[in-house]
């Protein structure tokens, strides 16, 4: 990846563009990086992510974590190209705090033909809340089965965020909540002049 610049768009492609990092609930020795089982015109990858559900397990989990909160605008879209091969399969992202708190839930469905398949979701309802740290992707939610999924591509178009212009990154003010005095410290990718504006929303 010598030379690649970040795209802070691409939340993860398992190649250069690694923006979030991935933790599971249960089935954690289940994931790995592989060769793309099957390139084609929706997705020509290299490399992919598979993962085997754990049939033990009525809700389980893949968690992505953002460094820091993630701030949407009323037109962003996630998408995620999906592989499964058992038939239709529901996918559900699910946008949450932190701490896991259920935010909002998007439903999706693969038809699970031994194909790639992109999904999109309208996540841009969620413009306004600023306390979005992470995302859970949820395959066959509520059955116990032991189906392998591949996916890939984790993309958000329509972030507003400081990270977008790809100057700033590990933005972060403290106390927070504050009542009065608070800091704010940032890192820079390279020198720039920074401007702060503080908006009461």
């Amino acid at each position: 990846c010598e030379g690649v610049s970040e795209d802070f768009s691409v939340l993860n492609d398992f190649e250069c563009q690694q923006n979030v990092n991935f933790v599971f609930s249960h089935s954690g020795i289940n994931f790995k990086r592989i060769p793309n089982p099957g390139p084609d015109a929706t997705n020509g990858s290299d490399v992919v992510a598979t993962y085997t559900r754990n049939a033990g397990e009525e809700t389980d989990v893949c968690i992505g974590r953002f460094d820091g909160n993630i701030d949407l605008s009323p037109t962003s879209v996630i998408t995620l190209d999906v592989w499964g091969n058992a038939g239709p399969k529901s996918v559900t992202l699910s946008l949450q705090t932190v701490s896991g708190d259920v935010i909002e839930e998007f439903p999706s469905l693969i038809l699970g033909e031994g194909s790639w398949e992109t999904l999109e979701f309208a996540v841009g309802s969620q413009s306004e809340n600023p306390d979005i740290g992470q995302f859970v992707i949820l395959f066959d939610q509520g059955n116990f089965t032991s189906d392998v999924y591949y996916f890939d591509n984790m993309t958000v178009s329509g972030v507003v965020s400081t990270e977008e212009e790809n100057i700033v990154r590990d933005i972060v003010a403290f106390p927070n909540p504050a009542t009065n005095d608070f800091a704010i410290e940032y890192q820079l990718i390279e020198n720039s002049d920074v401007n702060i504006t503080l908006t009461d929303i």
